[in-house]
């Protein structure tokens, strides 16, 4: 399996809006990622999200990802979705 570094320009992601991150989904061995200078690196959520979506995900924006941030991502997620049912 070949992990993948991707780093996101200004441009890759055209708006602030947290779906955008979606458009990552297909890059399932994605290990790390900087969204730096994106605007969509101005959202509160976008770490977390990116560690919910990215089970692989090692390192965003240079920075490590703990097990306890993905544990609280995935809280935070799941319970997103369970409230909308």
């Amino acid at each position: 399996m070949r992990s993948h570094t991707f780093f996101v320009s200004t441009t890759s992601l055209l708006s602030q809006d947290m779906l955008e991150l979606e458009k990552l989904d297909a890059l399932s061995n994605l290990v790390e990622i900087s969204v730096i200078g994106n605007a969509v690196s101005r959202r509160l959520l976008h770490r977390p999200m990116l560690v919910y979506q990215q089970p692989n995900l090692q390192t965003i924006d240079g920075i490590s990802v703990t097990p306890e941030e993905r544990t609280k991502a995935e809280l935070y997620f799941m319970d997103q979705q369970v409230s909308l049912f």
